[in-house]
């Protein structure tokens, strides 16, 4: 007899799951829970001139692309479909049913094969993780590069359980390029899988090395092939160069936890007034910003010689905040809502907390099922690559800058691996029950 596990709708697991997943973009579209509906403004703006350029109603001086590729080639299809006359509002909720239809059918591939490979048990887990703290929908309701980063992990670990045999599937390097498409910051990626694949090869015994090192240098040509596209392009509007960008970035890093250990709120002037980093931040960039304009000397000289020279001369200060910074990207805080008014009678101040300890309790819960799995030790050797992907971002971001956003696309992989955990003892105690 077929089991029916979770199923309150009388429909096959898969199915229902499909509907659950519309179901909630339809409850965030209703409800005053939101994100920033057009993100930092970059990639829609660039997706709409990409839009305007290819329907004939803008000149190619306008295309542009300031950060990642990725996100403005995704966004541009939707923005497309609404028409370039569109207002952005129509732009923006044609991206929401374009981001909530690719999602609902990634669920709907991803249970099939998870089912083939782990088992329904752990397929369902897998999508009970989901959507305990959905927020692939809350990033969903603007435009980001979390959704499609999102969409990229969810490739991958559809590439992994459909692979045949010692071989991945095309989805699987599909779904690395996409990430490191919409996150350069996951470029490490690449080479790290290629060292993993040398150093464990012996381990990894049901892989065909040849053929996996292929896949990635072919993936890393695609890279760099974008990438020389992209700088062919007008860009115009660009303000700040990658290299520029990212000793900009890495410059604000360096005062990212430097003595306020604890400080873990939002960098910006807002969010972190009467911060001593903050003010320590603002004057070493003014300083640095009159060097660069009085002396001749570029951004990106100016700020990476001083950003190096900052890490020699403390690194057992770097090495502190490599590591607050991979423990506060693990905790989960929403840092633009005012919790000042009463809800109900009650303080907004205890309901922020209330939910903040909840949300992080069942977060942090799920990430200790991961680490058990890999604890017990009973795994399949090429969770080893899988590992290596959260490894190459957290080290990234451990040692230049963190935001929790920015490695939300991993917790796809946290997920994956705790309900890997969970399913296996659920289905223990199921045939244990059955004896």
């Amino acid at each position: 007899m077929k089991t029916r596990i979770l199923n309150w709708f009388n429909l096959p697991h898969r199915l229902m799951w499909l509907w659950l997943s519309i179901g909630f973009f339809g409850l965030f579209l209703l409800s005053p829970v939101k994100s920033k509906p057009y993100g930092d403004g970059d990639f829609h703006i660039e997706a709409k001139a990409l839009v305007s350029f290819v329907s004939g109603n803008a000149p190619f001086d306008i295309v542009s692309v300031s950060k990642a590729p990725g996100p403005v080639l995704f966004y541009a299809i939707p923005y497309y479909l609404a028409g370039d006359h569109s207002s952005d509002d129509q732009k923006l909720l044609f991206a929401r049913i374009w981001m909530c239809l690719l999602i609902a059918l990634m669920h709907y591939l991803i249970y099939g094969a998870f089912v083939k490979d782990c088992g329904t048990v752990t397929a369902n887990v897998f999508m009970v993780f989901t959507f305990i703290i959905p927020l692939h929908i809350y990033y969903s309701m603007g435009i980001w590069a979390e959704p499609m980063a999102y969409l990229a992990l969810l490739l991958i670990i559809f590439g992994f359980l459909k692979k045949d045999g010692d071989r991945f599937p095309f989805f699987f390097y599909l779904g690395l390029l996409l990430l490191v498409l919409t996150r350069p910051n996951s470029i490490l990626t690449i080479p790290f899988l290629l060292i993993l694949s040398l150093v464990f090869k012996r381990k990894l015994k049901t892989m065909n090395h040849r053929k996996f090192r292929i896949g990635l240098i072919f993936v890393g040509f695609a890279v760099l092939l974008v990438g020389t596209i992209v700088k062919q392009l007008p860009n115009s509007r660009v303000t700040i160069y990658q290299d520029d960008y990212f000793s900009y970035v890495q410059h604000i890093g360096r005062f990212q936890y430097r003595n306020e250990t604890w400080d873990w709120r939002f960098w910006d002037s807002k969010t972190r007034a009467g911060s001593q980093d903050f003010l320590d931040y603002k004057v070493s960039s003014d300083s640095l910003l009159n060097v660069v304009n009085n002396k001749g000397v570029s951004f990106s000289e100016a700020f990476g010689y001083w950003v190096w020279q900052d890490i020699f001369d403390h690194p057992f200060m770097t090495l502190k905040q490599f590591f607050i910074r991979v423990a506060s990207g693990h905790v989960l805080q929403v840092s633009s809502v005012s919790y000042d008014k009463e809800y109900f009678g009650v303080s907004g101040k205890v309901i922020f907390w209330t939910f903040h300890l909840i949300m992080n309790l069942l977060n942090i819960s799920i990430l200790c099922f991961a680490v058990l799995l890999f604890i017990k030790g009973d795994i399949n050797e090429l969770y080893l690559l899988l590992l290596g992907i959260i490894v190459s971002i957290l080290l990234f971001h451990g040692f230049v800058y963190m935001e929790q956003r920015y490695i939300f696309p991993i917790r796809v992989l946290y997920l994956f691996f705790g309900s890997v955990y969970i399913g296996r003892i659920l289905d223990s105690y199921v045939n244990k029950t059955k004896i």
